[in-house]
């Protein structure tokens, strides 16, 4: 209704929500700014995993980094769908340059850390940034 109304001129959230609400009848833009991250777990339980030969914990290693990246792939071609549905629909599509994406982070990026300090505490998100960079390290692998 805020959108309707013109109390609000925006609101953030991926094209499959923005289909789920069909909010394209009353929101004109949309850009790709990809800021939002889907990430999906795969859990095994340690002891069993622990149990394995390491040649068995190397395949499910293995398998579970396929499956990553095959979901990944999917949701990015969902997503492309979408957008493209929504441009359909009568939406505006932008997506921003390396260099206009480097300047929302630089303007945005310190008061999120700053928030997020505040609900966390500095301990925790900096463990969280060093175990995301960790995975991000053996993701490359």
């Amino acid at each position: 209704m805020a959108l309707k109304t013109g109390v609000v001129d925006g609101q953030m959230n991926p094209a499959m929500y923005i289909i789920m609400g069909s909010l394209f009848e009353v929101q004109k833009y949309l850009t790709l700014a990809n800021i939002q991250y889907s990430d999906q777990f795969l859990v095994m339980n340690g002891d069993l995993f622990d149990a394995l030969s390491p040649e068995d914990q190397k395949v499910v290693v293995e398998a579970a980094k396929k499956a990553n990246q095959i979901s990944r792939q999917e949701v990015e071609e969902a997503d492309a769908k979408q957008v493209e549905f929504l441009k359909e629909k009568g939406m505006i599509a932008y997506a921003p340059t390396p260099t206009e994406l480097d300047a929302f982070r630089e303007k945005g990026q310190p008061a999120y850390v700053e928030w997020l300090k505040s609900k966390v505490g500095e301990e925790w998100l900096k463990l969280s940034l060093e175990s995301a960079a960790e995975a991000n390290k053996k993701a490359a692998q």
